[in-house]
């Protein structure tokens, strides 16, 4: 308890001291609105009062028009927003509908018309073709995108096939897409999960947690001119974003499905052999909404899927029947997936100044039958293990406006992987089979009797 004081009383002293001397700066899972707003003949109107006001959660904000006319907010909730804009000697403008989405610039200039008979004109607002701020290249998949898409892997990652100039083969698994070649580099791939690092420090281009799509508002990827803050690639930026709670309750449940009669045979199973078990079965529910309406507000989200991907046995059934093993020895490797996600998120709107998001996140995986260097290869089921895997995560995002010109973001994210392989009731002491070279152009099988090793016996050198 004493060292969790003295972690939250530093979180805070780094905050504030942060934001007594930080300047607005780009962010990753926030977006921004500006704009300039003129008179009837198009000169800039300074000193004009603009508000905006979040529609989900209520947060508001208020500025001025500089001498120029522009006005600008920025690290603001995404979300829709309604804005409206006074000036003495013009009728009161709004608009309405405008969408933030992460990273981006939303450009809304507006045109202030003298008062007559009609003292407010209302525009909806539309998305624009294109963003004259905007000065990276990449898309953004929204809510209404990553939720109908169809992603039977339930592995969101696999969205990253949508980024221009990349290509790549997707993933059954909750790993990464498979040889990510990002605008000519091979495998150089920066992943975020609402803007802090989500990739592994010693390999490049691999994700070290896994995500739920239960849980992802929308996917910002980033090809090139991507901000500073991201860096440690030269390929792309693949930045999940999480959904968080409002002023109003929602949630949702699902359930998807596939059977084996739904998939193709195996191209390397014998014609004689039966296909095997590839079902898959996903469980997933998600909830938000307020504790104190414009202050306060929770989301939570949880996801359970346990899928089948089986691996065939390569080695010829004649060797099998060689070595006086069962012919079950060619079944194949009923390797399968048991995983569970969890997310828990909180966001407190202090103030129109100030305000705070905490989010955890979790993920369990047990996965029988597993052996990477098995799959495909010259093994049996009876080297296989189960492979364990937990992860934590926890951050916290804390943004302050200091002044109309002066704008502090604290962001940080700590998290924990642990993996391991454990014997379990199909671990055997039988025989394993690999294939290995004596010379080039010749190669033979070489069986192994062992006890207590899981994994193949290697030949020795």
């Amino acid at each position: 308890m004493y060292y969790t004081i003295r972690l939250f009383t530093a979180l805070i002293v780094i905050w504030i001291g942060a934001a007594s001397h930080c300047f607005g700066q780009a962010s990753a899972m926030n977006g921004e609105i500006s704009g300039t707003v003129t008179d009837p003949v198009g000169a800039s109107i300074a000193n004009a009062v603009v508000r905006i006001t979040n529609i989900g959660t209520g947060f508001r904000q208020t500025g001025k028009t500089g001498d120029s006319g522009l006005y600008r907010f920025s690290l603001l909730p995404l979300g829709a927003y309604d804005l409206e804009v006074l000036a003495s000697g013009f009728a009161t403008v709004k608009r309405s509908g405008i969408e933030v989405n992460a990273g981006a610039t939303v450009t809304v200039n507006l045109s202030m018309q003298l008062p007559g008979s009609t003292t407010q004109v209302e525009v909806t607002a539309t998305r624009a073709i294109s963003d004259p701020n905007r000065t990276d290249l990449g898309t953004t998949l929204e809510n209404s995108t990553t939720g109908n898409l169809p992603l039977v892997s339930r592995n969101p990652y696999n969205f990253i096939l949508f980024q221009p100039n990349v290509s790549g083969i997707e993933n059954t698994e909750f790993g990464v897409p498979r040889k990510i070649d990002a605008n000519g580099f091979d495998d150089r791939v920066n992943y975020e999960i609402d803007g802090s690092n989500d990739t592994e420090s010693d390999r490049a281009g691999i994700r070290l947690i896994p995500i739920s799509n239960t849980y992802v508002e929308e996917i910002q990827e980033v090809s090139n001119g991507f901000a500073p803050e991201f860096g440690n690639t030269v390929g792309t930026v693949f930045n999940t974003i999480t959904k968080s709670g409002t002023n109003d309750f929602h949630g949702e449940g699902g359930y998807i499905f596939r059977r084996t009669p739904f998939s193709a045979r195996p191209k390397l199973l014998p014609a004689n052999e039966p296909t095997p078990e590839v079902n898959l079965n996903s469980y997933s529910a998600d909830g938000g909404g307020r504790i104190v309406r414009d202050k306060l507000f929770f989301f939570g989200a949880i996801e359970h899927v346990n899928r089948d991907l089986p691996a065939p046995v390569t080695v010829p059934a004649s060797v099998i029947a060689q070595l006086g093993l069962p012919p079950n020895y060619a079944n194949a490797i009923p390797f399968h997936q048991d995983l569970y996600f969890y997310m828990a998120k909180a966001a407190w709107i202090v103030n129109s100044r100030n305000r705070v998001s905490i989010r955890y996140m979790h993920h369990s995986n047990d996965s029988p039958y597993d052996n990477t260097s098995a799959i495909g290869g010259q093994y049996l089921t009876s080297q296989s293990y189960s492979f364990i895997d937990r992860s934590h995560v926890g951050a916290v995002q804390a943004v302050s406006t200091i002044s109309p010109n002066a704008v502090n973001e604290f962001r940080s994210q700590i998290d924990y992987r642990g993996q391991a392989d454990d014997r379990f009731s199909g671990s055997g002491s039988g025989p394993s089979i690999t294939r290995h070279r004596r010379r080039p152009g010749a190669e033979h099988y070489r069986q192994c009797q062992h006890r207590n090793l899981v994994g193949p016996v290697r030949p020795p050198t």
